[in-house]
């Protein structure tokens, strides 16, 4: 199974921020009902109930946290952006709780749309910084283990377990 631990969120204008932003890019945008951050990919697992022992007992403050601001990886990502501690927090109490090394800064992101062409660089870049520190979107802290199947018409989420 291919897994992930993550929370789903909600993007509020998701369809007046995609008419914002189709004059500068052609993406892929992510399917509402999928929208979510990614604390841990897990990649191909045989054994989901081990991850679901070591997590059962996890700790967190299940709260509603707004998301505020849009950034880029650039080329490629649009996505909006996380920036509170308890989201730190749970991700490092996973990796502890798994045992697992990261070898790279965790950035807290919801995937908005795959960038397949940017069609205007600086309109792109004052569409970001229009939504600099606006309120996008809500996400509650919760904690799911989600089987991710990829198929052609995008990927399709199941939740495993929540915590």
């Amino acid at each position: 199974m291919r897994l992930f631990l993550g929370s789903f969120a909600k993007i509020e204008n998701l369809k007046s921020i995609k008419r914002d932003f189709k004059d500068c890019i052609e993406a892929n945008w992510v399917k509402e009902k999928n929208i979510h951050l990614t604390y841990l990919f897990l990649g191909e697992v045989e054994k989901p109930n081990e991850i679901v022992e070591k997590l059962d007992n996890i700790f967190y403050e299940k709260k509603s946290l707004n998301i505020r601001s849009l950034g880029l990886f650039f080329p490629k990502i649009l996505y909006a952006k996380i920036n509170d501690k308890r989201v730190f927090k749970l991700h490092q109490d996973i990796c502890k709780k798994l045992d697992i090394k990261i070898d790279r800064p965790f950035i807290p992101h919801i995937t908005l749309a795959r960038i397949k062409k940017i069609k205007n660089k600086a309109i792109l870049l004052k569409k970001i910084d229009f939504y600099k520190n606006k309120k996008v979107g809500v996400m509650n802290l919760d904690l799911a283990l989600i089987k991710s199947t990829l198929t052609p018409n995008g990927a399709k989420y199941e939740i495993i377990k929540e915590f």
